[in-house]
């Protein structure tokens, strides 16, 4: 595996959304693309910084990854951060977190999670959160070894069960 992690380029867009399409939503069996945000339509106005993760053994460059940062509260992603989780100019918060179905649990969660960490203590932002949901576990237990903490939980659309986690960007990795 010959996986690196770069920024995202403006001619990555249809790589990222077909990974996205086929990544099935909230840890369910593939069967339909979860539903696509109109923020996505323009990651460089609304990320601080998005990254993609790059196979390249096949000659050409493959999309098996994806993660990007906004600052907390400036954009309207949902679902909405409950009021547990602060909220303030020097916070960010993880977005588009996702590798390849059939490239989960080969290392690219890893990759990409110190390329977001490292830039964000590079930023000067005081922590960093974010929601997955609970029928997720083994990105539950990813984030935990990670060093982020559960912050609490909430439900969205009524049937999704979103753990909130947290971690302070002066501890941890």
């Amino acid at each position: 595996m010959t996986v690196t992690v770069r920024p995202y380029r403006p001619a990555d867009y249809a790589a990222f959304r077909a990974l996205r399409d086929r990544t099935p939503p909230a840890g369910s069996e593939p069967s339909n693309p979860e539903p696509w945000s109109e923020q996505l339509d323009d990651i460089e106005g609304n990320f601080v910084a998005f990254w993609v993760a790059i196979d390249d053994a096949g000659g050409g460059e493959e999309v098996v990854g994806s993660a990007g940062l906004t600052e907390a509260g400036a954009v309207d992603f949902p679902p909405p951060a409950p009021d547990f989780v602060e909220e303030t100019d020097r916070i960010c918060r993880l977005h588009e977190m996702r590798a390849a179905p059939e490239r989960q649990r080969q290392g690219i969660g890893a990759l990409l999670l110190d390329e977001v960490l490292a830039w964000a203590r590079a930023q000067r932002y005081e922590a960093m959160y974010f929601d997955t949901t609970a029928q997720q576990i083994a990105a539950i237990e990813f984030y935990r070894a990670a060093g982020f903490e559960e912050r609490g939980r909430s439900m969205y659309l009524g049937r999704w069960e979103l753990v909130w986690f947290w971690l302070t960007l002066d501890e941890g990795r």
